[in-house]
């Protein structure tokens, strides 16, 4: 009688694994570092606005103590940038983009030993590979994790559908025709009695996302690139050119006169309150252009691809993320912070109260209350998978991106305001940025 039960016993045990199917999960002692202090870098963004009034729950699950400072995107990142060049410990945690992993990896902790270690984490639970691959590849560099994803973003074209109905438009599918649109509708605008509406609202001010976000878009569809086979920063090349001027051409044609302050928050405000007709952004400004308690534009709004040139329409990607300071004297707890932050309840509740999209977890992508909240979003569901299926980093992996990116933005800048042509913002670019060797570094 024994002998069959233990054989029985070890029949089920076999099939269960053979089916990959977990019998104990591991849990982790969440007080393990209890009465240790942690603080916290955040840029001001929906995320964070999701994190801030659960961090007591945090506190509560493992007795650790989490203090925040949270920053404007440029004041974040001068900030950040003094910090991890300083190799200060006053922050553990901080947030990070994509692009800042190739400038600051070296003062980053590596995050492969925690995610693997069952004494640090619910591995099951946790779930690695519930994130998107592309995501989590991102945020990694030579086998290196150095950051686990919180959003993703790619960049989309958002107009009101109502004006472009009324004045007989149709969506722009080129530059050109980007640009075209945005002088009628500064004559139609007028026309109507709706000169307090902008044409189009795009990002200006001195910043990274200025240039990678929908310039980058436009930039590289025209066959431009930054650096060719040999590191040379040939933005300037007839076609690096071309694509800036006709961007340029479309900014002094529809863009408010304080475009250079615009940063992201005052584009999505922008089309939020109504005071733009056309962006082309953040897909995740459509979670509040959907929103009755704050949108003067809910059900006016559609989407489509970037209007681009004449070699690809892919979108830039970037993403946000938690990641560790090399310098932290809190390791182990800052590890079970991101841990629960980037939780499958945590990143789910960020994106269904929150706002905080694009999801970066299948489970969340997939989620019933997501689903049904893009589909009440006109056909933002549609556009974004097509924009995401093609999204990659279109710039090359370069330790110094940020400032290469904050110098192209004042080139920009200085082309708006008439300081200098095209050709010679590019050029004046082209000499300084060669002139600094920004590729060293990268293997």
């Amino acid at each position: 009688m024994y002998s069959n039960k233990l054989w029985n016993l070890v029949v089920v045990i076999t099939v269960l694994c053979l089916f990959s199917v977990p019998i104990f999960a591991n849990e982790i002692d969440w007080r393990q570092y209890e009465g240790e202090s942690i603080a916290l870098l955040l840029n001001k963004h929906t995320y964070t606005d999701s994190l801030m009034p659960h961090l007591a729950e945090f506190t509560e699950l493992t007795g650790i103590k989490v203090d925040t400072y949270v920053l404007p995107e440029q004041q974040f990142y001068e900030k950040q940038r003094i910090v991890l060049a300083t190799e200060s410990d006053e922050y553990d945690v901080m947030m990070i983009g994509v692009l800042q992993i190739w400038e600051y990896a070296e003062f980053l902790e590596s995050l492969n030993n925690y995610m693997a270690d069952p004494k640090l984490t619910e591995i099951e639970k946790w779930d690695k590979d519930d994130f998107f691959t592309g995501l989590m590849e991102s945020n990694s560099l030579y086998g290196e994790q150095y950051a686990i994803p919180v959003m993703s973003e790619v960049y989309m074209f958002q107009y009101r559908k109502d004006l472009f109905d009324q004045f007989g438009l149709t969506v722009p599918e080129t530059t050109e025709e980007y640009v075209e649109t945005a002088k009628i509708l500064r004559e139609k605008l007028a026309e109507a009695g709706l000169d307090n509406i902008d044409p189009v609202a795009v990002r200006g001010v001195r910043s990274a996302g200025t240039t990678s976000v929908g310039y980058a878009n436009i930039f590289f569809s025209y066959g431009a690139t930054d650096f060719d086979e040999n590191g040379k920063f040939v933005a300037n090349s007839p076609e690096g050119v071309k694509a800036t001027e006709l961007y340029m051409e479309l900014i002094k044609a529809g863009a408010s006169p304080d475009w250079s302050f615009y940063d992201w928050y005052d584009v999505k405000d922008a089309m939020t309150s109504g005071r733009a007709a056309m962006a082309h952004d953040c897909n995740f400004f459509a979670a509040e252009q959907w929103d009755p308690e704050i949108s003067k534009v809910e059900g006016k709004m559609a989407y489509a691809k970037v209007p681009t040139g004449p070699i690809s329409d892919e979108s830039n990607t970037w993403t946000w993320a938690l990641t560790i300071n090399g310098a932290s004297r809190h390791k182990g707890a800052s590890w079970l912070f991101i841990q629960w932050a980037t939780s499958k309840e945590r990143l789910l509740d960020a994106s269904v109260n929150y706002n905080n999209f694009d999801p970066t977890r299948e489970s969340v992508w997939n989620n019933p209350a997501i689903v049904e909240m893009f589909e009440k979003m006109g056909n933002y569901r549609e556009v974004d998978t097509a924009v995401l299926q093609d999204a990659r980093v279109l710039f090359t992996p370069n330790p110094q991106v940020m400032a290469l990116t904050e110098l192209w933005s004042v080139a920009l800048q200085e082309i708006w305001m008439g300081n200098k042509t095209t050709q010679e913002a590019l050029d004046d670019l082209a000499n300084t940025v060669n002139s600094m060797n920004m590729l060293e570094g990268m293997r």
